[in-house]
């Protein structure tokens, strides 16, 4: 379903001019169904705040899959050079927040963000 932003409103990821716009580095984790509240636990507290030190993030996100113990982290940035220069920022804080989450990194990749619709709360 394809909803637009309320008039006045915009998405807090739009920023002006056509792919201006980056994901980084989903993160693809696997956990021990039972860890999953740690994972959640050490993103809050040392993966978000670590990331929200990085020039350009606009926004991070966690989504879990709680029966299958598995979850990945989404980044956004401003362009592709602030993402760039975000990689061993990212690194660091990846690293660190697995290890402390007892979960094992799966994967990385890297989209552009070509559409974001945000339902206003």
């Amino acid at each position: 379903m394809n909803r637009a932003a309320p008039r006045g409103k915009t998405c807090p990821w739009h920023i002006p001019g056509p792919g201006s716009v980056r994901a980084p580095l989903p993160r693809r984790r696997a956990a021990a169904p039972a860890d999953v509240d740690l994972l959640i636990e050490t993103f809050r507290g040392t993966t978000l705040p670590r990331l929200q030190t990085l020039d350009g993030l606009i926004s991070a996100a966690l989504f879990v899959d709680r029966t299958r113990g598995r979850g990945m982290v989404g980044a956004i940035f401003t362009d592709r050079a602030a993402l760039a220069a975000s990689r061993a920022g990212q690194a660091a804080a990846r690293g660190e927040s697995a290890a402390k989450a007892h979960v094992a990194v799966t994967g990385l990749e890297e989209f552009e963000v070509v559409f974001a619709d945000v339902d206003p709360v």
